[in-house]
């Protein structure tokens, strides 16, 4: 039971109003004097050998088409009063006060002769080492678990006749010995790390262990990754021999023959604007020093948008991701935005990439980046030659054959498949159908005779792909996408497609009428059904909607 005393103010006023003078600084976006087109098509920033800080630093003021200047300030009066106290009493009162500690409890068994024996689910923890010897080990008995929580299966590693534990969201390092039937616990290696934010991830690997933690450092470049590196080679007594931090967060640690690759997200600012890029380091596989680093899709968040790994529900697929083992290329996925004209109501629209990094010789080599129609998920090689590289590229509803020869990358479409997702009727004479196809972020049109074909087929004519961002809306005999400022207009005959560019999708939406609902009878406010019309009726009235039924404008 703990007694818990504090002041409780029970008499108090207002008093008189007051006036501040609220000012905030003014921004205008500019177009940044200091860009450069990337040094690849693809936004690939090489970074020649230069730890991560050295090379944001280069990159930050060359990679943003804008920057924000200051151009005055905005300045408003606000009336507040002071809440004033007259008099104070002392209260107490008295709480039970409880312990809460997590804890993870393991069952182990041996495989012997075919068949799996269960140990003992006690636990034997070794004594302070510093107060004994080599000579008088002492344990003492307790239930076969460790203190802490375990995030995930690259937390644990059995080597060497020893098990290895990372709790505290991967800051502490738990030794167990496991002989014949027992299980020892040996002690923990707390590593001196701050508060991890956004994660960790572990590699072990022969005798040496490799922690990086993300945490969130506001004097510093936002995210930052806490590095440690583990030597296991005295496997009952782990010792750390290095530690030190780097921009960004390592959303994974991948074993390389050159070193240990770790793809992630880093942030930096420049001329006021934040930007998250996507990123490989190259650390040193007995260190964990930085070999090499590369900035990927730098001339994606051209409007402040950030790129992504292509995660789904929320979660990293490590899986996306993969190392080719024998060429010792990177096949890494990841999506953006590209840059678009939003003053004249024109959005982003989706970029969706694969590339491919190889590490050579403890640095790393960008060779290519694949454009694609949709995240990928999946890469798979069917080779093992590494002068000589072939794989397949999976996305939702696509696949991908990409060949290197000398030294040249190609990428070969297998399948894709385009889901339908809009019908439109032209015309009652011959009963003409438009429909809407989508795969990514790209759209395809097509045209039916009668409605029993608008999804069995066969066509009757196809039009030119356009990328597109949200949902098509048809005006007459042409189907735009308001916020790609493209679409497609249709001959009488459903037979001709003429693209439409920005200028026309403006003319097309000036013809329709926005922010309305329509009704045959304006006195009818119950839901009742409209029946189905086989002559155009004598009038249509349209009203605006309410301010608060107005949609949001969203692509």
């Amino acid at each position: 039971i703990r007694q818990h005393s504090w002041s409780e103010c029970v008499a108090s006023q207002e008093s008189p109003p007051r006036v501040q003078r609220q000012c905030n600084p003014k921004y205008e976006q500019r177009n940044n004097p200091d860009y450069r087109e990337p040094k690849s098509s693809a936004g690939d920033y090489a970074c020649n050998g230069k730890k991560l800080d050295d090379c944001i630093e280069e990159a930050a003021p060359q990679i943003s088409r804008h920057i924000f200047v200051r151009t005055g300030e905005i300045c408003q009066d606000v009336t507040y009063r002071d809440w004033i106290c007259d008099r104070t009493e002392i209260r107490t009162s008295s709480y039970p006060e409880y312990h809460q500690a997590n804890a993870t409890q393991f069952t182990v068994f041996r495989y012997v002769a075919g068949d799996f024996i269960k140990l003992d689910e006690k636990l034997f923890r070794m004594a302070d080492p510093e107060s004994i010897s080599d000579e008088s080990l002492t344990f003492a008995e307790s239930p076969l678990e460790v203190a802490g929580n375990i995030i995930g299966p690259g937390d644990l590693q059995f080597q060497k006749g020893h098990f290895y534990a990372l709790t505290d969201a991967g800051r502490t390092l738990n030794t167990l010995l496991l002989a014949g039937n027992s299980v020892a616990h040996l002690g923990k290696l707390p590593f001196p790390a701050r508060q991890y934010a956004g994660g960790h991830s572990a590699l072990f690997s022969g005798d040496k262990l490799m922690v990086s933690g993300t945490y969130y450092d506001s004097s510093e470049t936002g995210m930052r990754s806490d590095i440690a590196m583990v030597d296991l080679t005295a496997a009952s007594f782990p010792k750390l021999v290095n530690q030190f931090n780097i921009p960004g967060a390592s959303e994974q640690l991948i074993l390389a023959n050159g070193g240990i690759m770790g793809p992630g997200t880093v942030s930096l600012t420049s001329g006021n604007v934040q930007r998250a890029l996507q990123k490989i380091t190259l650390f040193d596989r007995g260190t964990a020093a930085e070999r090499d680093n590369v900035l990927l899709g730098t001339e994606f968040n051209a409007n402040l948008d950030s790129s992504y790994w292509g995660n789904y529900g929320g979660q990293m697929d490590d899986q996306r991701i993969r190392l080719d083992v024998p060429s010792q290329r990177l096949f890494l996925p990841y999506s953006g935005t590209h840059h678009a004209p939003t003053d004249r109501g024109i959005w982003p629209q989706s970029a969706h990439r694969l590339n491919i990094t190889r590490v050579d010789d403890g640095r790393l080599a960008p060779e290519t980046t694949f454009d694609m129609v949709e995240p990928i998920l999946r890469t798979v090689s069917l080779t093992v030659q590494p002068s000589a590289q072939v794989a397949l590229a999976f996305g939702d509803s696509s696949v991908y054959a990409l060949a290197r020869n000398a030294d040249v990358w190609s990428m070969a479409t297998i399948n894709e498949f385009a889901t339908p997702e809009a019908v439109y009727r032209l015309n009652d004479e011959r009963d003409l159908h438009v429909r809407i196809d989508r795969i990514g972020k790209r759209c395809h049109i097509s045209t039916f005779e009668g409605d029993v074909h608008a999804f069995a087929g066969p066509r009757l004519a196809e039009g030119a792909a356009i990328e597109c961002s949200s949902d098509a809306v048809a005006v007459g005999h042409a189907v735009i996408f308001p916020y790609s400022g493209n679409g497609w207009r249709i001959g009488a005959d459903g037979k001709t497609f003429t693209t439409v560019d920005e200028a026309g999708v403006k003319a097309l939406m000036a013809t329709t009428v926005h922010r309305h609902y329509c009704t045959l009878d304006p006195s009818k406010e119950d839901g009742t059904p409209v029946p189905y019309l086989d002559t155009a009726p004598a009038a249509i009235r349209c009203l605006p909607l309410p301010i608060d039924l107005v949609p949001m404008e969203q692509p």
